[in-house]
C-alpha cells in the first residue's frame, strides 16, 4: 500500500501537473474517492469483489483473464483489500504531489532540457531531488494510514481468510472487543499507539525541514 500508493500518485502528479479544463477535471476525478466515507464506499466494494457476479471478475472475464475469489481467498484477499484502499486514498497524496510540483524551481529542469537532458534523466536528476522531502511527507502519512486501517478491513474481509487480512487495529477491536481479552487488545493498542506517536514526530520534522505546514 506506501509502496503502491507513493508510486501512482507521483506518477498520476507528474502526469496532472499541467493544467487545462480536462487535466482539472481528471484531478477531480482522481480525489473523489477520497472525499467518500469509508464505510459506504467498502459496502459498495463487497459486490465489486463478489466472485459470482461482481464487477471486477466481470471485467476479467471480459478481457479473458482468469477471475479471483478476491477477499475469499487467502492468496488474493489482502492484494484485492490494498486495490480499494489505493483506489480510496491515492487522491489525496496525488494533490500534494502536485503541490510540491507547484513549487520546486523550474530553472534547473530548463537548462537541462537546453543542454539535451531527456525527460527521464531530467525527472530522475533534477525533479526527483527537489521532491524527497515531499516523498518522505507522504511516505510517513501513507504508513500512518495503513497502521490505522480498520473500517475495510472490517467490511470487505473480517480479518480473513484464516487471519491474512487481520492488521494491527482490527486484531485491537478483536481482540478488545469480539473475544473479550481486553488487556491483550489494550497493549497490542499501546504498541500501535506509540509506533503512530513515533512516525507522527518524524512527519513533523521532515514537515518543517521541507516547508509542509501540518
Amino acid at each position: 500500500m506506501v509502496a503502491g500508493g507513493t508510486a501512482i500518485s507521483l506518477a498520476f502528479a507528474l502526469l496532472l501537473q499541467r493544467g487545462g479544463r480536462a487535466v482539472n477535471a481528471s484531478r477531480l476525478a482522481i480525489y473523489l474517492p477520497n472525499a467518500t466515507p469509508l464505510i459506504a464506499t467498502s459496502l459498495i466494494w463487497t459486490w465489486i469483489f463478489n466472485p459470482r457476479f461482481g464487477l471486477a471478475n466481470w471485467l476479467l472475464h471480459s478481457v479473458h483473464l482468469p477471475t479471483s475469489q478476491w477477499v475469499q481467498a487467502q492468496a488474493s484477499a489482502m492484494p484485492a483489500l490494498i486495490i480499494y484502499s489505493l483506489w480510496h486514498e491515492v487522491g489525496f497524496t496525488t494533490l500534494v504531489f502536485l503541490g510540491g510540483l507547484a513549487v520546486i524551481s523550474e530553472e534547473y529542469g530548463e537548462a537541462a532540457r537546453v543542454d539535451g537532458c531527456g525527460p527521464w534523466r531530467e525527472f530522475w536528476y533534477i525533479t526527483w531531488p527537489q521532491l524527497r522531502p515531499v516523498t518522505t511527507f507522504v511516505v510517513i502519512i501513507t504508513t500512518i494510514g495503513s497502521l490505522q486501517a480498520f473500517t475495510q478491513f472490517y467490511e470487505l474481509s473480517e480479518g480473513g481468510p484464516n487471519n491474512v487480512t487481520t492488521t494491527l487495529s482490527y486484531l485491537v477491536y478483536q481482540e478488545g472487543i469480539v473475544i473479550g481479552n481486553t488487556g491483550y487488545g489494550a497493549a497490542i493498542a499501546v504498541v500501535l499507539f506509540l509506533i503512530t506517536v513515533f512516525l507522527t514526530l518524524v512527519r513533523r520534522r521532515t514537515s518543517v525541514g521541507a516547508g509542509i505546514t501540518s
